[in-house]
Formats: structure tokens, C-alpha cells, sequence
């Protein structure tokens, strides 16, 4: 087709009636839009189409419209309606603009490719307009615009001060910094030859993903729609993904030289740091270790503590070289020979790093002396661990954190260094206490409880004994020599949970909870800064002019609470949660933390864990299976290290601006960025590191450590934790730190209870509880959070979707949040709540009140608000809840043996479903452009095996017709809707992955009425019977019972005249419960057109259906009895059952029934 020829213009087709005729059913039809004036369906015609030139959201939607939901009609409407787009004259202007941007700001990949800012879509678009004005020319025009685009882009980013970051320390009240612009390009020249080319391919490839996926999307939709049109145009496909790789790699590569000149100059920074850390090293072994080495006294036992730490050198110092080694690799020219300079020290710098734990071990043995009873110096004294004195010594007050501090410090190493020797003691007790350098069960108790004192103690520094825990676990004797095996069983355990988590449409998720949490964090800051300084103010105005110490805390009071604002407004501007996007100071901030050559590597491995929740120390970080779950969540660490980085460096500079004890004022550093160009990070002690760590851990919900913090909710979550992380607890709940967190989260943002510390959920780690301005704070957080979500319910929602769903203004369907939701869910339960039970309120949202709405309360909506959704399938708690429904009879296994060998199929097809889940970004793909895919199958069985195996694939691309797409997986029956009548289809499933949102079909009369009434799914589904396919078809007659018949009936008079929803429901009840009942007799009745194996599973359901359980008891018990068959579980003889119990006398007979009884109670008397 010739598709320059005859163009269209805009005043041709507002006066076109077939055109307007097609536009106005067509996009009624496909997004729900009422339109009436031509100038109206003109407007809104043109918009849908530019969309979908630049937004693969709008293309897929329209592909699986096509596929899935328009009829013949339909197809050959859309297909006028593309043909006359794609034949319209030169579409310019600022409508044009408008609408070409609405689609590339609001499609997922412009941001997927490392913020190329759409420029990109000139590759896409240049397709479409190519058609029509000469692919040469456009080429050339959208490269130009492209170059353009780039050449503003690297003027504006390459110093690292860019418009967001100019705003936020504007706000802040810091200065910008002014950089040349031939220095702008020299630094984008060495960022683009030391890396930044890598994320430009990176980048190209996401941005051509998404422009070819657009295309292909339009493509596959004109061979379906328009006559003519009979194969896909690879020319506009290749087109689109070339150009959109180019555009999107050449800015990909800025982004990427800028990423990498921060890295450059963090390196730098740290470094230097390191050339700080030699001096420290060696003054304090100059002045403190070899005095203590050279002492009569206690040089033998330094000594001693030295020969321990070089037994477990690979613990100790393996990780700083390794990292050594990797950084060296990448350095070129003269930062690599001065990396070499500094690598030359090493060795003895490592010695004496050595002899300074060793030293400072020693330190801490003379201060805190023997037991009770011991004489100082003796044998017994000398033999006593570390471990056991240091905890005898914080238990007793001997020794606290001033003063283990001090010692660290005196030594020139950290808390985190030292812990080093925690496991260096754990080592030699085995060597010199269990056999075969294994240790005891007694003695290994014994560590653990030492080591617990250790942790509750010093936790508020940071410090952790995680490390010296795992080394006690591994030496301890193993039961029948089986400690490989456990090793091996929770490294598969851990692999399982991580690949539970590897879907983009989880990392869209996360990323998406993260920056709803983000504003958080900035509305309780700015709620806890406002009171602080109110607070602050207040006091001075009220307190004796006299009074020192009372002014000198309202002082502190008001800077607390201003750096608590500015804090805020950073957060509002989303500082450091673009990705690529870091900020210097979080970047060189970041680094030094993770450089384990600075001393900070294990608190830095907590707070960066790759695998968040389930991630922690094991000793089986090496296995294969635990590398490849990392592998798999690489963007989901991303994601996680993206916020929690910006979370600590934010923390870090409000602690700085606070000043609480004067410390920065004196040398004039304002903030966390004045103190590391002054190069002063030493200033930063553990416990403001601590701090920042336990800030960053909480925002992502993986706090910990509840171990030593008072209450008994923290006693309560340290438990369940610790539970829950074992092999089979975690069967059940795989992320325990989630669970506990995000309830935490709830609690303290609920309004006027969050500010109540109940059972010490408010306590801090290492004592203490939250301060009321934070208190106050959450409070303001969660009053506003709750607002935001009662509006979003009254304005997107209705009284027909729940608490979780929004209306979808484009397709008229509902969006289903759920799993989006996270922590969330239980604002969005009580804002439907309030929504529900007080609709002359729905004003203050700014709509009329709907008086249409109902209320029932439902226990496991509430279950699911506090627990973020955790039933969500593949969870352990969904498989749990499965087997509840199980046990109750309300799925497809409903008799004895059957009932626990479904349960246990269920169950372990469950857990093994969980290593594919990241097939289901497979299974959405096929899904999204083979239709053979996007109905939902039945993964239910009969017989144990293939239930197991249904269970075990049900991630992977499984058709339910013959496919287009491969899979070795055999088709199966579709699944039947209940109010439906076509089947549960996957819509627009692509989306799911890139939105994080499950999108949903537009409900029926009946379905708006049954939701608007709350019914809940057990009240409408059939009860189900022993066989799935039998339960499928019932199903399938229900669903088209309730969309013909119940949809009638909720739309008539005499059902609208009925007075109350009380009466309402009741009625509706009764009809439901008599559509189910003849829904399963229709589809367990023989038929002319039965196989034998259909006939033989309806036998199979009467047997078990018709027959009371007893009776088939007797019945079976019998049957095995007699001669000349095998027994009934072999035999299968369900016909030959049958006529014994229907048969005169036979066993349905009373008298018969009586006589069987009383032989029954009689052999349970014998």
C-alpha cells in the first residue's frame, strides 16, 4: 500500500462522518472516552496515535486490543483508523509536541535508558514519520536534534552541578559551584575514555529494546487490522531500533563518563584517606603496640593474640586485597603507578596493622582483668577467650564503648577491624579446645551467648560479631558428619528466595515503594524539624534568661530541627535517587564505606548486602547457586544500594549539621560536602555511622537488629526473624526482615498510636526510644500519607473496586496494586475504610458523595494490608494459605488420602516454582504477542505427579491452545472465569513487567454489583469437586450464567426497588448459590460425547461426592478383601462401587447401613 498517496489533513477528516464514526466507537471502546464534538474525537484521535509512535505502553495496549478483545468489526476499524493516521500530513505543532512528549516522558523505557530524556525517540519516531516524509531526511533531522540534545546535556551535567542538584542546595542554603566550560569538556572526554562508553552501550540497547518493541507492537497490529497490509515491515522496525540505539548510546555514554568521574575522584578521595590511615597505622604502632610488644608483662600475651590473628589472615585482611586487587585493574597511567606506590607498603603496613589489633586485644585484657577468683596474669587468666572476657567486662561495666573506642582509636584501627579478632579467637578455642579443630556443642553455646552480649553492647557503634557467629557455626562438630549437606541445603534455600525476586516487574515494584517512601522520609523530617524548632523557640521564650543549660538545649533544638528541614527539602527533590544520577559526596561516601581497605567492610557488607533480606553472612556466600541469584538481582541491588546510599549520605549530613557536640563548628565544616573537601571524615564517629546505617537499613526494611533493644515486640520480631531464616521457616515466610519491618512502618505512621511506644516498638538500637519530634514527625508522614491515599481512592476509585484497585481511565479495566502496594497496603485499607463507612466526607477529595458504596469486613483483607501482601503467590504464605483452603475442602481435592496427597503436591510444586519465577518475564512476553499464551491455564491434577509438576512450570510459558511462540511445555485447558464468560486472561502482561501494576478486564453489570457488595470469591465460586477439569467447566457455566442472567438482573426494576444492600446481598445470595448448584450438575452429567476417561472421572466424582465417608470406608475395606482383583487403589473400580451402593440391599439400604455401622463401631471396640 502506498501509503504517501492522497494525504489527510485535519478539516477533511472533521468533516469525514465514517471517520468520526470509526474514532469516536474506537476510542469508547478502547479508552472508555465519551466524545461528541468532531473537534473533540479529532483531538483525541491524534493524541492515542502519537502515543503509540513513542510509547510502547500505548502500542502493546493497542496490540493485545487487537488480539484479545476486538471483534472482525473491531480489527478493520483500528485498521481504517492507522491507515488514515499513517497517511495524514505533516503532524507539527505545539498539540503535537505536547502529545509527543506525553508519550515519551510517560513511557518506562525513556527512563530505562539511563536517562537519555526521550531523545532517544527520535529513532522511534522517525520510523513512523519516514513513511510519510522521506526516511533520509528524517534520519538526518532527528541525528541533528539528537546532537543537539547532547550537546546541552553534557554542558549541563559534566561539572556535576546540574539544575536538580543547583535546586536542592539552593535550598539547602549552600553556594553552587561555578565550572569552566573547557573544563566541563575535558572531564566529559576522560569519563567517556575510562568507562562511560559501557553504560552508552548499556543504554542503547534498552532504548533500541523499546523502540523495537513499539515498532514491532504497530506492525503485528496493522497485519491483524489493515486489509493489505500482510506482513511485518522489518525496514521500520530496524529503522526504529537502530537510531533509538544510537540516540539513546551516545547519551547514555555522557551519563556514563559522569558516573565514571565521580567514580575517579571517590577513588581519589579514598586514597587519600588510605595515605591518612598509613600515618595513623604507623604513629600508633610506634606509640602504643610496640611498647605493649616490648613489655615484660604483657608482651607474651600480645604476642600470643598476634599468632591467633595471622592463623586466620584470610578472615582478616583477604578481603582488603582481593578489593586491592580489582581497583589496581582498573587504574591507568599515574593513578596506577601511585596505586603502586602505595601497594609497595602493603606488606608492612599489614603487619603492623596485625600487631596493632593484636596490641589493642591486649589493651583490652589488662583492662578489664581476670575472674573472679583468678589470679592476674596466671595460666587460668591467660587461657580465658576474648570474646569471654570482653563480654564479662561490658556485662560488668569494667570496660564500656567510651572506652573500647578510645583503645580502637589509640591503635589506629576501627571497631570493624577489630572484630577480626572475634573470629581469630573462635579459631584457636577450636584448635585448642575440640577435637579435630572442631568445637563443642557447649562450647559453641557458650560463644554464641558471648557473643550476643557483644552485639547488644556495642550495636549502637555499628559493630557486629556476624562474621565470628558464622566461624562458630562452621567449626561446631556436625550430627553424623552431615555439616557439607546443611551447607549445601542453605545455600539452595537462599538461591530459591533470591530468584523469587529476579522479575523487572519487582525491581519497578521496589523502586517504585522506594521513592513513595522517599517522600516520606522528607514530610517526617520536615514534620520533626517544624516541631523541633517551634519547640526550640519556645523555649528560649519561656526560659529564665539566666538558665545556661536550658538555653543551650533550645539551641540544639533548633539547629536539630533545621537541619531536619533542609534535610526534608533534599528528600522532596529526590537528591540521589535518579539512577546514574549520584551526587559526589554520596559517591566518595559510598566508596570509603565499601573499601574494605579503610576498616569499615563488614558494617559496609550489612548495609550493601547484595540479596537485602536473606542475604546475610552464612558462610556459603561462594556457592554457585548463591553467585547466580546475586547475578539474577543485580538491578534489584541497584535499586536497593541507590536509596540506601542516599539515605546514609543524607543522615551523615544531617548529624554533621546538628553539631551536637560542637565538634564541626570548630573547624568550620557545615555539612557532609564542606567535610570532605576539607578531607576530615575521621571526624565522623562509629556512632553517627551506626546511626546512618540503622537510618538507611530501616528505609529499605531490612533492620535487624532487634537483639538488646527492650520491649517485648523487639523480643517478639528477634524471635520470629531467627525463626523464620532457617531452612524451613523460611518456607514459609522467606523474608522475615520485611514482615517485621514494614508492620513497624505501619505502626509508627498510624496516626495518635504510632507516637505510643508499646512494648518498645519505638526503642532505638543501643538503648533509648525515638525522640517525640520524631514521633511527631511520622505522625505528620502518616496523616499525609493517609490523605493521599483517601484521595486517590474517592478520585480513581469506585464503590466496585477494593481497596487495592484503581479504575484504569484508559481501558475502562481496573488496575490491581496489590503487589505494587507493599507497606502501603494498609493506608490504602483504611483510606477505603473511611471511603466506605463515611461517604459524605468523599467532598474533602473533591467529589460528590457516593452513596452507592458498602462495607463488610473481611479478616483476610486486613491480613493482607498488615502484612504487605505477603499472600501473593509464591510466597511461602501463599502456599500456606493454600493448603488451608485445602484442608477445608475448597479446591479441587475434597477426601481423605486425596485431600493430603493435593496438600503435598501443592507444596512442593510451590517451592520449586519458586527457581522460575523469573520465567514469568517470559511467560508476559509470549503472552503479550502470541495469544495462544494470554489465557491463564489450570495448574490443578488429579493424580500427585503431574499436580506437582503443573505446580513446579506454572512461572514458564505454558499455552492453552496451539501456539505460534515455542514451548516445551504441553498446552493445557484454559482457566474459566466465574463471572465471566471467556476465560482468565493475562491483560497487556508486558506492562505488568514494566509498571509493576496487574491490569484487568472490564467488569460486567453483575461483577460491579457482586464487588460493590463485597462478596468474596468462596461465596461465588462452585464447590469444588475431586476432578479439575470437571471444576473448570463449572466454573466456565457459571461465568456465562452470571454475565447473562445475573447482569440482567441487577440492572431491572424490581431488583433496584429492593430497599437496603442488606436485602441486596441476600438476594443476590440466593441466586448465586442455585447459578453454582446447577453450574456443577451440568458439568458432572454424562453426555453423548464422553470418552471413557471422561466417564471414569465422573464415576470417580460420584463415588467421592455421593457416598458418605464412612460407608466408602467399609466399602473400600471390603473391596480389598475379596479374591480375584487387586485392591481398590489399583483396580480404580468406581463403576462396580457404585452399583454396589445404589443396588437393592446394597450398602445404600438403611437396613444394610445399620448392620455396617454397628460391624464398624464393633471393630473399633476390638
Amino acid at each position: 500500500m502506498d501509503q504517501n498517496s492522497n494525504p489527510y489533513n485535519k478539516d477533511m477528516l472533521l468533516n469525514n462522518d465514517l471517520f468520526l464514526q470509526d474514532a469516536q466507537v474506537f476510542l469508547g471502546e478502547r479508552e472508555d472516552k465519551d466524545l461528541e464534538t468532531p473537534e473533540e474525537i479529532y483531538d483525541a484521535f491524534m493524541e492515542h496515535f502519537r502515543y503509540q509512535n513513542v510509547n510502547e505502553v500505548t502500542a502493546m495496549r493497542d496490540l493485545y486490543y487487537v488480539n484479545n478483545q476486538a471483534d472482525e468489526e473491531g480489527k478493520l476499524r483500528m485498521g481504517r483508523l492507522m491507515d488514515t493516521y499513517d497517511r495524514m500530513d505533516g503532524d507539527f505543532g505545539i498539540n503535537a509536541l505536547q502529545d509527543y512528549m506525553g508519550g515519551v516522558f510517560t513511557a518506562p523505557s525513556t527512563y530505562a535508558g539511563m536517562f537519555s530524556f526521550g531523545a532517544a525517540k527520535a529513532g522511534t519516531l522517525a520510523a513512523q514519520q519516514g513513511v510519510k516524509l522521506g526516511i533520509r531526511e528524517v534520519v538526518k533531522q532527528a541525528a541533528k536534534k539528537a546532537g543537539q540534545k547532547v550537546t546541552k546535556k553534557q554542558l549541563d551535567d559534566v561539572a556535576f552541578d546540574t539544575t536538580r542538584k543547583r535546586a536542592a542546595r539552593r535550598l539547602a542554603g549552600e553556594k553552587p559551584v561555578d565550572v569552566s566550560l573547557a573544563q566541563r569538556a575535558r572531564n566529559i572526554g576522560q569519563g567517556i575514555k575510562e568507562g562511560g562508553y559501557k553504560a552508552g552501550i548499556g543504554a542503547g540497547v534498552v532504548e533500541g529494546i523499546g523502540a523495537g518493541a513499539t515498532v514491532t507492537s504497530q506492525e503485528l497490529t496493522r497485519v491483524e487490522t489493515i486489509d493489505g497490509y500482510d506482513e511485518v515491515n522489518l525496514a521500520n522496525i530496524g529503522l526504529a531500533t537502530g537510531l533509538s540505539a544510537l540516540t539513546g548510546g551516545v547519551l547514555g555514554t555522557l551519563t556514563g563518563a559522569q558516573r565514571t568521574i565521580r567514580s575517579n575522584v571517590a577513588e581519589q578521595y579514598v586514597m587519600k584517606e588510605l595515605g591518612k590511615q598509613k600515618n595513623q597505622i604507623t604513629q600508633a604502632y610506634k606509640a602504643k603496640t610496640q611498647p605493649i610488644f616490648n613489655s615484660k608483662t604483657w608482651g607474651k600475651v600480645a604476642k600470643q593474640n598476634e599468632e591467633a590473628l595471622k592463623l586466620s589472615l584470610k578472615e582478616t585482611t583477604g578481603g582488603a586485597i582481593a578489593e586491592g586487587q580489582k581497583v589496581k585493574k582498573k587504574l591507568t597511567g599515574k593513578r596506577k603507578k601511585a596505586y603502586e606506590r602505595y601497594e609497595n607498603l602493603t606488606t608492612s603496613l599489614q603487619e603492623m596493622e596485625i600487631k596493632n589489633i593484636a596490641a589493642a586485644a591486649t589493651e583490652v585484657i589488662k583492662k578489664i582483668g581476670p575472674r573472679e577468683g583468678v589470679i592476674k596474669g596466671s595460666k587460668e587468666d591467660a587461657q580465658e577467650r576474648i570474646t569471654s572476657r570482653i563480654a564479662r567486662g561490658l556485662k560488668s561495666g569494667s570496660i564500656g564503648t567510651d572506652g573500647m573506642i578510645k583503645i580502637m582509636k589509640d591503635h589506629g584501627i576501627t571497631l570493624d577491624q577489630f572484630s577480626s579478632f572475634y573470629v581469630a579467637d573462635i579459631s584457636e578455642a577450636a584448635a585448642k579446645l575440640g577435637a579435630q579443630g572442631r568445637l563443642s556443642k557447649a562450647v559453641s553455646n557458650d560463644i554464641k551467648k558471648e557473643l550476643t552480649v557483644l552485639d547488644n553492647s556495642l550495636m549502637e557503634l555499628g559493630s557486629s560479631t556476624e562474621s565470628a557467629y558464622v566461624k562458630a557455626k562452621q567449626l561446631t562438630e556436625g550430627r553424623f558428619g552431615l555439616t557439607g549437606v546443611g551447607d549445601f541445603i542453605t545455600a539452595f534455600n537462599k538461591s530459591r528466595i533470591g530468584f523469587m525476586t529476579i522479575q523487572s516487574a519487582t525491581t519497578v515494584r521496589n523502586t517504585t515503594n522506594g521513592l513513595m517512601r522517599n517522600y516520606d522520609y522528607a514530610l517526617q523530617n520536615l514534620g520533626a524539624g517544624a516541631f523541633n524548632i517551634v519547640g526550640g523557640v519556645g523555649k528560649k521564650v519561656f526560659s529564665n534568661a539566666t538558665d545556661a543549660e536550658l538555653k543551650k538545649v533550645a539551641d540544639l533544638s533548633v539547629k536539630t530541627g533545621v537541619a531536619q528541614l533542609k534535610v526534608g527539602g533534599k528528600s522532596l527533590l529526590l537528591d540521589d535517587m535518579f539512577f546514574g544520577m549520584q551526587s559526589q559526596e554520596t559517591a566518595i561516601l559510598t566508596k570509603m564505606m565499601r573499601d574494605p581497605r579503610l576498616g569499615n567492610s563488614n558494617q559496609a557488607q550489612e548495609l550493601f548486602r547484595e540479596l537485602g533480606d536473606i542475604a546475610g553472612i552464612s558462610g556459603v556466600e561462594s556457592s554457585p547457586m548463591l553467585k547466580a541469584a546475586r547475578f539474577a538481582n543485580t538491578f534489584n541491588t541497584m535499586s536497593d544500594n541507590m536509596f540506601k546510599s542516599a539515605i546514609f549520605s543524607r543522615e551523615i549530613d544531617k548529624m554533621i549539621k546538628i553539631d551536637a557536640d560542637g565538634i564541626f563548628a570548630k573547624k568550620g565544616i557545615t555539612g557532609l560536602d564542606d567535610l570532605l573537601k576539607k578531607e576530615k571524615f575521621g571526624y565522623v564517629g562509629e556512632k553517627a555511622i551506626a546511626r546512618g546505617m540503622d537510618e538507611a537499613l530501616d528505609f529499605t526494611y531490612q533492620t535487624g537488629r532487634f537483639k538488646g533493644r527492650e520491649g517485648g515486640f523487639n523480643w517478639l520480631a528477634d524471635t520470629f526473624i531467627t525463626a523464620a531464616s532457617s531452612t524451613f521457616g523460611s518456607a514459609v515466610v522467606p523474608f522475615p526482615r520485611y514482615l517485621v519491618n514494614q508492620f513497624r512502618f505501619v505502626y509508627e505512621h498510624t496516626p495518635i498510636l504510632g507516637a505510643i511506644n508499646i512494648q518498645g516498638i519505638l526503642n532505638k538500637t543501643g538503648g533509648g526510644s525515638q525522640a517525640m519530634a520524631v514521633r511527631m514527625g511520622k505522625q505528620f508522614s502518616g496523616i499525609s500519607t493517609l490523605g493521599a491515599f483517601y484521595a486517590m481512592r474517592v478520585n480513581m476509585g469506585d464503590e466496585s473496586t477494593a481497596f487495592y484497585e484503581y479504575n484504569d481511565p484508559i481501558s475502562g479495566g481496573t488496575i490491581n496494586a496489590k503487589a505494587a502496594l507493599g507497606p502501603y497496603m494498609a493506608f490504602a485499607y483504611a483510606a477505603d475504610v473511611i471511603y466506605r463507612l463515611f461517604p459524605e466526607y468523599h467532598g474533602l477529595a473533591g467529589k460528590e458523595p457516593n452513596e452507592k458504596v458498602a462495607f463488610k469486613f473481611k479478616g483476610r483483607e486486613l491480613a493482607e494490608a498488615l502484612t504487605g501482601s505477603q499472600f501473593r503467590a509464591g510466597t511461602g504464605l501463599e502456599i500456606i494459605d493454600g493448603l488451608v483452603k485445602i484442608a477445608l475442602g475448597e479446591t479441587a481435592e475434597a477426601k481423605g488420602e486425596d485431600r493430603i496427597k493435593a496438600a503435598s503436591a501443592k507444596f512442593l510444586g510451590n517451592y520449586f516454582s519458586t527457581f522460575t519465577v523469573g520465567g514469568g518475564m517470559l511467560k508476559d512476553v509470549y503472552a503479550q504477542f502470541d495469544p495462544a499464551y494470554v489465557n491463564v491455564p489450570v495448574n490443578e491434577d488429579i493424580e500427585f505427579w503431574p499436580y506437582f509438576f503443573k505446580q513446579a512450570t506454572r512461572s514458564l510459558p505454558v499455552p492453552t491452545d496451539d501456539p505460534i511462540l515455542y514451548s516445551p511445555i504441553a498446552p493445557r485447558d484454559a482457566m474459566q472465569n466465574i463471572t465471566k464468560s471467556i476465560p482468565i486472561r493475562n491483560v497487556n502482561p508486558v506492562l505488568k513487567q514494566l509498571t509493576g501494576l496487574t491490569f484487568e478486564e472490564k467488569r460486567n453489570a453483575a461483577e460491579k454489583e457482586l464487588n460493590r457488595l463485597q462478596f468474596d470469591w468462596v461465596e461465588i465460586a462452585p464447590r469444588k469437586t475431586l476432578d479439575a477439569q470437571i471444576d473448570n467447566d463449572a466454573k466456565a457455566l457459571l461465568g456465562t450464567h452470571i454475565e447473562d442472567v445475573l447482569s440482567n438482573e441487577v440492572v431491572s426494576p424490581e431488583y433496584l426497588l429492593i430497599p437496603t444492600d442488606k436485602k441486596k446481598r441476600k438476594y443476590l445470595r440466593t441466586i448465586v448459590q442455585g447459578l453454582k448448584s446447577e453450574s456443577v450438575g451440568e458439568a458432572s452429567k454424562y453426555t453423548k460425547y464422553d470418552t471413557p476417561e471422561d466417564v471414569d472421572r465422573k464415576n470417580r466424582v460420584r463415588f467421592y461426592k455421593e457416598v458418605p465417608t464412612d460407608i466408602r470406608d467399609i466399602m473400600i475395606e471390603d473391596y480389598d478383601k475379596e479374591a480375584g482383583h487387586g485392591s481398590f487403589s489399583e483396580e480404580r473400580d468406581f463403576v462396580e462401587m457404585l452399583e454396589r451402593y445404589y443396588k437393592p440391599n446394597g450398602y445404600k439400604d438403611e437396613l444394610a447401613k445399620k448392620q455396617i455401622l454397628q460391624r464398624y463401631m464393633r471393630q473399633m471396640v476390638d
